[in-house]
């Protein structure tokens, strides 16, 4: 697969070295940002140089921060993965957290592929969706898309 970062502010590495990094390390187990995070520790490793290892500057938690921003800026074509149920173009996230109570994430490819996570990505942009609409309803420019948004909702 060919990553590309959608945000590659402060990540120092290439989108293809962490995104096959992220990829042999979800074959392997779960991908979090503390598993990618120890993975790298040494300093032969493909993703070494994209963590800060003074502790002077950075703390344990700002390193996995840094983890978590590089698996969530990686992105892929949506041709990549068009086997799935993927009604994207362009380019769509690489891996997502399924659940929002975990820093596990999952390359989309096997989330949308399967029944359980499929369905919970559902329910989790039907949350996301109801947020939108408190959010912005007051809005006299959004209308359109609240007035479409509830109706997806009710439905």
């Amino acid at each position: 697969m060919k990553y590309k970062f959608a945000n590659a502010y402060g990540i120092k590495i290439s989108p293809q070295a962490a995104g096959e990094e992220c990829e042999r390390l979800a074959a392997t187990g779960p991908l979090t940002p503390k598993r990618l995070l120890d993975a790298n520790r040494e300093e032969d490793t493909p993703l070494h140089d994209a963590f800060e290892w003074d502790d002077a500057t950075a703390a344990e938690a700002y390193r996995e921060n840094q983890a978590a921003s590089i698996i969530r800026a990686l992105v892929v074509d949506a041709e990549e993965v068009a086997d799935g149920d993927i009604r994207a173009t362009g380019t769509i996230r690489a891996y997502v957290r399924v659940t929002d109570d975990s820093k596990v994430y999952t390359p989309i490819k096997v989330a949308i592929n399967d029944a359980d996570m499929s369905a919970q990505m559902v329910a989790n942009a039907r949350q996301d969706m109801r947020a939108f609409v408190r959010k912005y309803e007051s809005l006299c420019q959004l209308s359109h898309i609240i007035s479409e948004m509830k109706l997806l909702l009710a439905g």
